[in-house]
Parts: C-alpha cells; sequence; structure tokens
C-alpha cells in the first residue's frame, strides 16, 4: 500500500499487463460433465461408508459369537455319564410309530 492516500485509487495503466493480454486471448474449454455420470459416482461414493458399517457390524458380531461358543464349550464337561444296561431301558414309554399314509 502506498503512504499517500491520494494514490490508492489510481486508474489503471493505459497498456494491458501482459498476463492479462495472454489469459484474454484463450477460448475456454467446453464443458464435459455428464449429469447422469457425475450423480452415479457421488451416489455410489457415498454408500461405502454403509457398507463397511455393515461388514464392521458382520464381523464384530462373528467374533461375539465365536466367542460365546468358545466359552460355552469350556463350560461343558468333558466325558459324558456312563449309562448302565439296567437305566437303559427304563428311559421312559415308547411309543408306536403312526400308521402309514396311503
Amino acid at each position: 500500500m502506498p503512504r499517500d492516500p491520494d494514490a490508492v485509487n489510481l486508474p489503471p495503466p493505459d497498456r494491458p499487463d501482459p498476463l492479462a493480454r495472454a489469459l484474454g486471448q484463450l477460448d475456454p474449454a467446453p464443458a464435459e460433465l455428464n449429469r447422469d455420470a457425475l450423480m452415479f459416482q457421488a451416489g455410489a461414493e457415498s454408500r461405502n461408508n454403509v457398507i463397511r458399517l455393515w461388514q464392521l457390524t458382520a464381523g464384530f458380531m462373528t467374533a461375539v459369537g465365536f466367542a460365546a461358543g468358545a466359552y460355552y464349550r469350556s463350560t461343558l464337561p468333558d466325558v459324558a455319564p456312563a449309562v448302565s444296561p439296567a437305566t437303559a431301558g427304563s428311559a421312559g414309554p415308547t411309543t408306536t410309530p403312526p400308521p402309514p399314509l396311503r
């Protein structure tokens, strides 16, 4: 900023800046935006977070299921109790199967 307050609002010089002249000769490039493709890409990108959330949830639930199965298995007895032949027959009343359908 100049120290002279009158020099702040000077008119621009008569000859244009070489950079401004070079930029003025350029033609703008045509717009190559495909609205449908742009919207499709935006939708595809927005669903990536949702997919990751479901993948993490499924992985977490798998880990919880595995841990619960391992805990349940560790609480089961190692050997099944022995059944004597005398008590094997007294398991309860037997039922007859229903007659076959014709």
